[in-house]
């Protein structure tokens, strides 16, 4: 049921609901004794100390209702999420949020 109450207030496919659910299975953040593993990898990788993760946002085109647009309307005039991600030093994802309207710029979002 709540799968259908998702699907209906966000605009989203049953599918994208139930991967959403498991997120923190699939993308799981480092745990504490990993951390010093990411701290040598970006160490590494670019001299820098201290690091667990690098952040970023981008948009992705969603089509919304043309009553939502306005909401979701970016500075490019598309109709986007405005998606965080943030990778380890392997490339694999650690986290991943994807409730930013496209309206909302990047540095409102950290």
């Amino acid at each position: 049921m709540f799968q259908h109450v998702d699907d209906d207030l966000m605009n989203l496919s049953q599918g994208t609901v139930i991967l959403a659910g498991k997120a923190r299975e699939i993308i799981p953040f480092p745990e504490p004794a990993d951390c010093q593993m990411e701290q040598d990898g970006f160490f590494q990788i670019a001299g820098s100390p201290g690091g667990i993760g690098v952040f970023d946002c981008t948009h992705i085109t969603k089509e919304v209702p043309k009553v939502k647009q306005k909401r979701y309307r970016n500075r490019k005039n598309k109709t986007t999420l405005n998606v965080e991600v943030i990778v380890g030093c392997d490339m694999r994802l650690s986290n991943i949020v994807c409730r930013w309207l496209g309206i909302v710029h990047g540095s409102e979002i950290f």
